[in-house]
């Protein structure tokens, strides 16, 4: 096993949980936070807005939210820049991108490289993204894009989330996956060090 670098070992300054797609789930979300917490702040990618903002309410954490194209009667913005030490965010629902669950790999690749560059264009360092309610995390051209997937309940793939970690020169963003004896397991993770790119 490769031992742990000095970064990897230390603790995170701030631990985001990112949801998306929850469509009124909050026991699956206040099920991942405590089971693999703590966290610093809860971000809601829409379409179940509000249930973010409950759980971060009972949690007392900070809570960021976007309004997706099912989320009605809100006053949350559909794309928001979320700056955390230094680190850009990029958050947005996805609706706007003409996404969906069934493009072609091929489709997912053009995407994604769009979603790149309109991150590079606003300074960002990572876009993270909701709508098809499919888990992604990729790396391109610089830029981590993540889905953290859904926790709907008629949902037929696990529910998921996922989980950032922000230290003071990277940070980092792993899916989790919800597993059959009720724990939460790393799927994937993705590392980004500061000013790895510049923005054009």
């Amino acid at each position: 096993m490769k031992p742990k670098t000095k970064r990897e070992s230390s603790s995170p300054l701030e631990r985001l949980a990112v949801f998306s797609d929850t469509h009124g789930n909050r026991k699956t979300m206040l099920s991942a936070i405590r089971l693999t917490g703590p966290y610093t702040r809860i971000i809601h990618l829409g379409d179940g807005v509000l249930n973010g903002k409950e759980v971060a309410e009972d949690l007392t954490l900070p809570f960021t939210g976007i309004a997706g194209n099912e989320d009605y009667g809100n006053t949350y913005k559909e794309k928001e820049i979320l700056e955390i030490h230094g680190f850009r965010f990029l958050l947005m629902h996805g609706h706007q991108l003409r996404i969906n669950a069934y493009m072609k790999p091929s489709e997912w690749e053009k995407r994604f490289n769009s979603m790149s560059d309109a991150a590079r264009f606003d300074q960002c360092d990572a876009f993270l993204f909701g709508h098809s309610h499919l888990a992604a995390l990729e790396k391109i051209k610089g830029i981590i894009l993540c889905n953290p997937g859904d926790q709907y309940r008629g949902s037929t793939l696990p529910h998921s989330f996922a989980a950032v970690d922000i230290f003071s020169d990277s940070f980092s963003v792993t899916l989790m996956k919800h597993a059959d004896n009720n724990t939460w397991q790393s799927s994937r993770k993705e590392v980004k060090a500061a000013r790895e790119h510049k923005a054009p």
